[in-house]
């Protein structure tokens, strides 16, 4: 091969290698815009629900206890006692005089400092909770449903966090209830439900049975910031106390109300079940309190 056929050779390599590397260069491109499409489309799909976890990322426990969290204690509730809350109580809030028989008595109208208003973006009274009770409940958590992207209705809109909480002797073995149960909090358009199956009836471990009266639904509505980034951290079978009060929930058409009964199980009761409305002021996880 003489000088110029050599040249030639080395001139054509180059080109070859040069174009290869344009290919290169191009195919990586495409494959860095490939990644970013399929890292940036499921941000962008759930990017309501990103901001959502982020508004609530940075909780503060509020001060450290010594005791641990019972999960062994059956909850505790004191039921207030006013004029309000026994016109909230009473099944149908018809009045008995007879020139108002059968008008529907709308709480939400009247003045009263038993009630703690929640304020729209106005300024101006939206929804109002009628305190019907305290309420304290220790046990292991089971279930959680957070319904940020539900607010289609009142509410969806105040109680925005569901937990399931297991309390008493079937609480103390975390790794056995989740072999053998799974548990559910979900929402339905009629309503939301606690469910628990037995994961495998054949091979059951029935060294404890689980009772209506020991699981209870809360209906959260967060009393703080903190509170509410707290909650929704919390993973399952995670020991937990919730501390606050039960409410009842008023706009001006409609009267949302929660189980009063610690040991309420029956459909037929003032919230279809033993479901509770409440409106937390404390969370204690570990060692810790938050408010």
């Amino acid at each position: 091969m003489n000088e110029a056929e050599r040249e030639l050779c080395e001139q054509l390599q180059a080109e070859i290698e040069a174009e290869i590397a344009e290919r290169d260069k191009k195919f990586r491109k495409k494959i860095i815009l490939i990644c970013l499409v399929l890292l940036i489309l499921p941000i962008m799909a759930h990017r309501k629900y990103i901001s959502y976890r982020l508004k609530y990322f940075i909780t503060k426990p509020t001060a450290t206890v010594q005791n641990v969290v019972n999960i062994y204690q059956k909850p505790e509730l004191t039921l207030f006692d006013t004029q309000m809350t026994r016109i909230a109580r009473s099944d149908d809030l018809l009045t008995y005089d007879s020139q108002y028989k059968n008008k529907l008595i709308n709480l939400f109208d009247f003045n009263s400092n038993e009630f703690i208003n929640l304020l729209d973006e106005k300024n101006k009274v939206k929804y109002k909770l009628l305190p019907m009770a305290t309420f304290s409940i220790s046990g292991r958590l089971v279930a959680t449903n957070s319904l940020f992207s539900s607010n289609m209705d009142t509410f969806d809109a105040t109680a925005i966090i569901d937990m399931g909480i297991l309390w008493g002797k079937c609480a103390g073995d975390a790794d056995w209830l989740a072999k053998n149960y799974q548990f559910k909090s979900k929402k339905y358009i009629n309503g939301r439900v606690l469910t628990t199956t037995i994961k495998d009836k054949e091979h059951f471990d029935n060294k404890c049975t689980i009772t209506n009266e020991e699981i209870q639904h809360l209906h959260i509505i967060p009393g703080s910031k903190n509170i509410h980034g707290i909650l929704l951290k919390q993973k399952p079978y995670t020991p937990i106390k919730i501390e606050g009060l039960l409410v009842d929930i008023f706009t001006a058409k409609e009267h949302i109300k929660g189980s009063l009964n610690i040991d309420d199980i029956n459909e037929e009761s003032r919230s279809g079940g033993a479901c509770k409305v409440i409106l937390v002021s404390k969370v204690q996880i570990g060692d810790k309190i938050y408010k």
